[in-house]
């Protein structure tokens, strides 16, 4: 499971990103102008949203927003920022690609079609010495074809192409069947259950944890599959 923070996600492309997150089992921090306006946007999310005021312009706003979010779920994994200048998004992904040293982000294509998105973040193991842990949101008319197990395998082998990690893990609740056997299919192995780790719908929920070691995957053989980028 992984916590996304969306801004601008009461309409629009951010509601259908909050919505198909929700869907997929993350749990979603709005980031809106107006907190009512995603509570009515987003009916039944339960405890796994939670709508914070923000106007992007303002920076004490938005620290307190990431604040209330962390305070809540604990981290954040996913950035999308679906509000503000589009001039000032499309100058970031001109000058980074929304590709830095501690995370990034990628979109899942299956040929002109826009199934999803592929994140990572730096998990930080000892002085120096990190993973990377991964998370995935796809469109509910794109799952169950494929799309997730190729995207989480060719996103290991970016990193592992591109970084000198060793491992790459990722998370999922317990009761997520389907992304399961996609971190199986796509040559993750399950290592364990992590009891009580995630709260949502008022209660406390457990996950289990994945990983696939460097030299578990063979660079040479990293090609996109089922037409998935």
């Amino acid at each position: 499971m992984s916590v996304w923070f969306i801004t601008g996600a009461s309409r629009g492309l951010g509601r259908e990103l909050a919505a198909a997150a929700l869907e997929a089992g993350e749990q979603v921090i709005a980031a809106v102008r107006d907190t009512g306006a995603a509570l009515e946007a987003l009916p039944e999310a339960g405890d796994a949203l939670l709508a914070v005021q923000l106007d992007v312009t303002d920076e004490q706003q938005a620290e307190k927003a990431v604040a209330a979010g962390v305070e809540r779920f604990g981290q954040i994994d996913v950035l999308v920022n679906n509000a503000g200048d589009p001039q000032r998004e499309r100058r970031r992904w001109a000058e980074s690609g929304l590709l830095g040293d501690n995370g990034g982000t990628l979109i899942v294509t299956h040929g002109t079609d826009r199934v999803g998105s592929v994140s990572w973040r730096k998990v930080q193991t000892g002085p120096g010495v990190f993973n990377w842990a991964i998370g995935i949101g796809l469109a509910p008319e794109f799952r169950g074809r494929g799309h997730g197990s190729a995207a989480q395998r060719l996103v290991a082998c970016y990193l592992f192409a591109n970084t000198q990690v060793n491992r790459v893990e990722a998370t999922t609740e317990i009761t997520n069947l389907a992304e399961q056997r996609a971190l199986e299919k796509a040559g993750f192995t399950r290592e364990g259950v992590l009891r009580g780790t995630a709260f949502r719908q008022g209660r406390w929920h457990d996950q289990v944890i994945f990983s696939v070691l460097r030299d578990e995957i063979r660079l040479d053989d990293c090609a996109a599959a089922d037409g998935v980028v």
